[in-house]
């Protein structure tokens, strides 16, 4: 009876540990610098509402970077608390609690860095794991069971010749419950400003797994240090996907076509023209640029990777186009859509409001609000 029993703990214990992490869409870890040596550690988890819940603290792994080779050395183990839950916001109507569900967990805790254990000059990966992902994701192989690893890469507290180095990860724009349409052009700003004024730039990766962090290898970029993705492992992408593809355009085979997922290097604008439906997963790396040498060269100092989903969905109607300015009692409801030509191009696009009413015997006439919100873009 009691090794039933303990079998059935072990079971449930199994399942829960199992079901708790799946529907898991993403997440990040930022870092903001308070004062002297005390930091903000900040962690946000996306999950799919309809899943089972995340964990109530979020365990933060601090490897030093090292230099490739031998396993880097765990320097310390940050438990963040859970602060809040909130539901990420979506500006397409029918995506609320319908078709998209997420949720934002949010933790944070206050520390103190001693600089006498986190002054390496590789500097430190931040890192949280957990399993799993959302076991119906289209363009990766067996994501309920690889997991998911959010990093950042921080600098040393102090630089080799003991001077501090204040640093703050970048704010990123805060990710949206949307999703693209089979054959329609889809905008997302992942992009972010940086409170110390670094240069930012933008790319795509390969989402991590819940892999055990190891040694890695150096690359030219990270020279003499090792690269943060080769020190986690990388999801396996289903067949013709990948980082630089992680969904496919709409004017392909062959794959890459041109309108892609893609991210904009400089801005972070992400966008995508899909060919086919289903759930994707995939990444954005935000790196930190500042002349750490004074010699005008700017030098990778810290990287912020953040991994999202987007689901493509097929039989959208398309929303209707505006050719000219909108004539008065135009049938114009709240709710409607109207793409306004230009926007793609990049081209300059005027709005003009005018009251209609109007009278040099009414000259104060009425107070009117006009309000344009970005779908996507």
């Amino acid at each position: 009876m009691r090794i039933h029993r303990l079998l059935y703990i072990l079971f449930l214990v199994h399942f829960i540990s199992q079901a708790r992490a799946d529907h898991i869409v993403g997440g990040e870890i930022l870092i903001e610098h308070l004062i002297d040596y005390d930091y903000r550690i900040r962690v946000n988890i996306y999950r799919d509402g309809s899943g089972i819940l995340p964990p109530f603290v979020a365990n933060v792994e601090v490897f030093e970077r090292g230099t490739g080779g031998l396993n880097p050395y765990l320097q310390k183990v940050i438990v963040a608390p859970l602060i809040s839950d909130t539901q990420v916001p979506s500006y397409t109507p029918d995506c609320t609690n319908t078709l998209i569900n997420i949720e934002r967990w949010y933790y944070e805790v206050d520390i103190t860095l001693d600089p006498d254990s986190f002054s390496h000059p590789s500097g430190y990966l931040f890192v949280w794991r957990d399993c799993c992902r959302n076991q119906n994701l289209s363009n990766i192989i067996s994501p309920l069971s690889t997991g998911q690893a959010i990093m950042t890469l921080f600098p040393p507290i102090r630089d080799a010749a003991g001077s501090q180095v204040i640093n703050s990860t970048p704010n990123l724009s805060f990710p949206v419950s949307e999703y693209g349409c089979v054959g329609q052009l889809f905008y997302m700003d992942f992009g972010g400003s940086d409170p110390d004024g670094d240069s930012l730039a933008f790319e795509m990766f390969a989402p991590r797994t819940y892999g055990a962090v190891i040694g890695g290898t150096v690359s030219a970029q990270h020279d003499p240090y090792a690269d943060p993705l080769t020190m986690t492992p990388s999801i396996i992408w289903a067949p013709d996907f990948s980082e630089d593809d992680a969904i496919h355009g709409f004017s392909g085979p062959p794959d890459p076509a041109p309108d892609r997922l893609q991210v904009d290097e400089k801005t972070g604008m992400l966008r995508v023209t899909p060919r086919d439906p289903g759930l994707h997963l995939y990444g954005i790396v935000c790196k930190e640029y500042r002349d750490i040498n004074g010699d005008g060269e700017k030098e990778i100092i810290g990287s912020v990777y953040r991994d999202y989903q987007l689901p493509i969905v097929s039989g959208c109607s398309f929303p209707d186009t505006l050719d000219g300015p909108i004539p008065i009692n135009a049938g114009t409801d709240p709710g409607d859509t109207i793409i306004v030509p230009g926007i793609a191009s990049q081209r300059e696009v005027c709005f003009k409001v005018w009251d209609s009413d109007y009278s040099s015997a009414n000259p104060i006439g009425m107070h009117a609000t006009f309000q344009v919100h970005p779908q996507n873009f």
